[in-house]
């Protein structure tokens, strides 16, 4: 039925229909690899008791900018989480911004300890 569908378009979007489908067939991105680091701005919302990883970022440093920007822009609101930076697989981010929606669970990863994190209420 699709094809249909493709054949009856006009003949403009028919050539960017070709062009889009080439295009994602060449640059095939791979998944999020479990072996690849990143780090991440973790939010713990203290309402619900869930939290949220945001920000992903290749080195420490360019997370350590990003968590003062979300810092910044949580100290405005009435509802402020709990911010912290974590070092995480890019496979567990992908998979907490896509099934693991206001998760809960204890496992995911945590700041390195009370002493060497950033985190603190804004």
């Amino acid at each position: 039925m699709t094809s249909d569908i493709r054949e009856s378009a006009p003949v403009q979007i028919q050539r960017h229909y070709r062009a889009a489908t080439t295009f994602l067939r060449r640059t095939k991105a791979s998944p999020p690899s479990s072996t690849t680091i990143i780090w991440a701005v973790r939010r713990d919302w203290a309402i619900d008791g869930s939290h949220e990883f945001v920000c992903p970022r290749s080195n420490q440093r360019a997370a350590e900018r990003q968590l003062a920007k979300d810092r910044a822009f949580w100290r405005r609101g009435p509802i402020r989480p709990a911010l912290s930076l974590v070092q995480m697989s890019a496979h567990e981010f992908a998979l907490h911004g896509k099934a693991r929606r206001d998760c809960r669970a204890p496992d995911c990863a945590l700041p390195p300890t009370e002493s060497t994190t950033i985190a603190d209420r804004c």
